[in-house]
């Protein structure tokens, strides 16, 4: 029997070194260890201060559970325009909910201003083995929910429910399909009207 492969949309923001990164060596699972590793990677690269790194890994997100599972990968099978509020906030700024989240309600403007300021907006298209990832609701809200994405697509149906998938196990680097980033004519016309032009599957 095939392995059963969806298509999903990852919507961050990266530099150029993390987006080499992920296509050399695939998809690491979010966590407060990796988030630490990534924050100590962009202050040798004198993007932060020592001290903001030090004061993001202390609210993290990830470690707290007031903000819900924010830890594995979370992706959408759902292809969404970067300005769209859903996404927005994730390509604006760079490390993801784990790293502004914790600010967005509070004073610290700094440490929001120097996250905008790091990287460009990306929107990696991966193609994602079912077995690998936890979609959304369970049993029939995730059927549902697939149906509605492939009615989409089709134009049968013009505003499907969204569909969230977390990964909880890493992906090789052959599943990461194509990068679009911001600044390139694909990344502001992405998810701009049906069909979508997407990459290639290996």
């Amino acid at each position: 029997m095939s392995m059963m492969i969806v298509r999903a949309f990852h919507y961050t923001r990266m530099t150029d070194d993390e987006v080499d990164r992920l296509q050399a060596g695939g998809v690491v699972l979010t966590s407060v260890d990796f988030l630490r590793e990534r924050l100590g990677r962009r202050v040798e690269a004198g993007d932060l201060s020592q001290e903001l790194a030090d004061q993001i890994v202390s609210r993290t997100a990830l470690a707290n559970a007031e903000f819900g599972v924010r830890d594995g990968f979370w992706l959408t099978a759902l292809p969404i325009p970067p300005a769209d509020s859903r996404v927005n906030l994730l390509v604006q700024h760079w490390g993801g909910e784990g790293a502004y989240w914790a600010f967005e309600t509070g004073s610290e403007d700094q440490i929001l201003e120097t996250l905008r300021g790091i990287g460009r907006g990306r929107i990696v298209e991966f193609q994602v083995p079912i077995k690998s990832a936890l979609m959304g609701e369970t049993g029939a809200g995730t059927a549902t929910n697939m149906l509605d994405v492939y009615a989409s697509r089709l134009g049968i149906l013009r505003y499907p429910r969204d569909l969230d998938l977390n990964l909880v196990s890493p992906l090789p680097a052959s599943a990461v399909l194509k990068v679009h980033s911001q600044g390139e004519r694909e990344y502001d016309r992405f998810a701009v009207g049906y069909p979508f032009s997407f990459a290639r599957p290996q």
